[in-house]
């Protein structure tokens, strides 16, 4: 596409209430090319709410997949850590798990003290 079409594209996706990065990444052209191209066209009070509303929404567009992929490898990080710690410990008795228990109960009531 020439460059001449690409600022047409832009105004009018401008004028549609797209931001300038979004606009910028769809033509592949620097944001501040856009910047330029439509610096003369003035947005609605909606069409500035909405910009404004997606740009701190943390589950809009690409950020919620990316929140969700974050979680679902975390997740998957504990489980092998999980399995490996119960391979390498193996099974505990009942003594070994009180004493477990009992050392971290004194622990957080010796810390809480303090």
């Amino acid at each position: 596409m020439a460059k001449s079409q690409k600022k047409l594209v832009a105004r009018k996706q401008r004028r549609e209430g797209k931001s300038i990065k979004e606009i910028a990444k769809n033509l592949d052209v620097s944001p501040g090319s856009v910047s330029v191209w439509v610096r003369d066209i003035f947005l609605t009070e909606n069409q500035i709410k909405n910009l404004q509303k997606r740009r701190t929404d943390a589950y809009f567009g690409k950020k919620a997949e990316y929140i969700k992929k974050r979680l679902k490898r975390t997740e998957n990080k504990i489980n092998i850590l999980r399995n490996k710690g119960i391979k390498e410990v193996g099974r505990l008795t009942k003594r070994e798990i009180f004493l477990t228990n009992f050392k971290g109960n004194c622990e957080y009531l010796l810390h809480r003290k303090n």
